[in-house]
């Protein structure tokens, strides 16, 4: 009789391990809308932002995104950070974008319109000088805010018109004058002539530290009558000017470096040197200056020896 070994059944295979779960995507920006359009809006909502970013919310359609860049402060991130949230929530809505910048400081411009954002002109009106929201108050009041943008209105948000191209790439955006309300134009006619200003906006200026190192320092100047004044920011009132040259006393030297981005305003008691963001600016402050040194006659000068 022959004993036979019991066959064992063949091991079973190890049970793959159970799946990792998976890391969630890190989440977008929490954005939150307040349409400034709405005139239901309460006088006193506040403005919303981008979680985190100085990217203010205007108006949210179903395809389209409205926002506005305003100056950017110490308090807020960097404007390279800024811009790729920005985009990462448009790519991820699958929205065209419509970006609007206003009030940067010079050097801080060529990155939005790196991103594509596209700035509105400047306005003044009866001499005095709007900040972004007052601007876009006006256009709106004056019914050219949706023709500016190349949008048309929809309800309580904006929408693209049918009409408008699909991209915006090398549109040129006309600039428009909205009509001035009669209390302005009354304020414009109360102001003497020599209130007008004639140029207005930021250079660098270069200032000497405690320590004797030399800084460069964004400045916010205007040319008014005869007088070229710094101020802090665009904010500031004439009661705070940092200082106040009478042109007339100066000597003009054209830019320094190869580039023309440095003019030298020389006085009596200092030498000035300011910088521009580019050479077209730069030359165009070096214009504003002579300008309004031939405003008045040549012998009531007293110019001053290099």
């Amino acid at each position: 009789m022959t004993l036979r070994r019991p066959t064992r059944a063949p091991p079973a295979p190890p049970s793959a391990p159970p799946p990792l779960p998976s890391k969630p995507a890190p989440p977008l920006p929490a954005v939150t809308v307040f349409d400034r359009r709405r005139k239901s809006a309460p006088a006193a909502a506040p403005k919303r932002f981008v979680t985190g970013t100085n990217i203010e919310i205007l108006s949210e359609a179903q395809d389209a995104f409205l926002v506005m860049w305003t100056s950017t402060t110490s308090g807020h991130r960097g404007t390279e950070a800024t811009t790729r949230r920005l985009l990462t929530l448009l790519a991820a809505k699958k929205k065209r974008h419509e970006v609007v910048y206003l009030d940067l400081a010079p050097q801080r411009r060529s990155e939005y319109e790196k991103s594509g954002a596209r700035q509105l002109p400047a306005l003044t009106m009866g001499g005095r000088c709007h900040g972004p929201y007052e601007y876009l108050q006006e256009l709106e009041d004056a019914g050219r805010l949706d023709a500016l943008l190349g949008v048309e209105r929809g309800g309580a948000f904006v929408r693209e018109a049918p009409e408008a191209p699909s991209k915006r790439a090398g549109v040129v955006v006309p600039k428009l004058t909205p009509a001035l309300p009669d209390q302005a134009l009354a304020e414009a006619e109360l102001d003497p002539p020599e209130d007008k200003i004639d140029k207005a906006g930021f250079l660098l200026k270069k200032a000497k530290l405690k320590s004797g190192k030399e800084v460069w320092k964004e400045r916010y100047f205007l040319i008014r009558g005869q007088l070229l004044s710094c101020f802090a920011d665009e904010t500031s009132t004439d009661d705070e000017a940092l200082a106040s040259i009478d042109l007339l006393d100066v000597d003009l030297h054209p830019p320094l470096d190869d580039i023309g981005l440095t003019l030298v305003v020389k006085t009596s008691r200092a030498t000035i040197k300011l910088q521009a963001p580019h050479a077209e600016s730069c030359q165009a402050w070096e214009a504003a200056i002579r300008l309004a040194q031939r405003k008045v006659p040549h012998q009531q000068r007293r110019r001053n020896s290099v």
